[in-house]
């Protein structure tokens, strides 16, 4: 129920600590909450409006939280490694018997840019 979710999204914890894990848990909160209003008819939901009161005061909690998540994150400060990075894709995909790179291992990479470009329909 939309009462379960709202003490969910109160629940996750409103410290300066948050990270993925909180944009996790309130991803998953907002699953839920689109199941639920799928399952609704807008009939229904003329005749139950203290559902659709809670339906909003779930997606409004939930989204104050991932906004002091966002304002959590400062690009400026984030550290990237290109170094690690890169060693660490080279560790993926080397040959397992082997500990050189071998050119041929980049061929490994192919299935998942397929996997992340999206399909363009023709």
């Amino acid at each position: 129920s939309y009462r379960n979710l709202l003490n969910k999204v109160e629940g996750i914890p409103a410290t300066e600590d948050v990270g993925l894990q909180t944009v996790n848990e309130l991803g998953e909160v907002l699953r839920e909450a689109n199941n639920l209003d799928t399952e609704w008819k807008i009939d229904d939901r003329v005749q139950y409006a203290d559902e659709t009161l809670l339906d909003c005061l779930v997606l409004s909690s939930a989204s104050s939280v991932l906004k002091k998540c966002i304002e959590a994150v400062d690009v400026f400060t984030s550290t990237y490694e290109q170094s690690e990075f890169t060693n660490r894709i080279i560790q993926r995909i080397k040959a397992e018997d082997s500990e050189e790179f071998e050119p041929d291992n980049l061929l490994k990479l192919l299935e998942d840019a397929r996997n992340i470009i999206p399909q363009v329909p023709d």
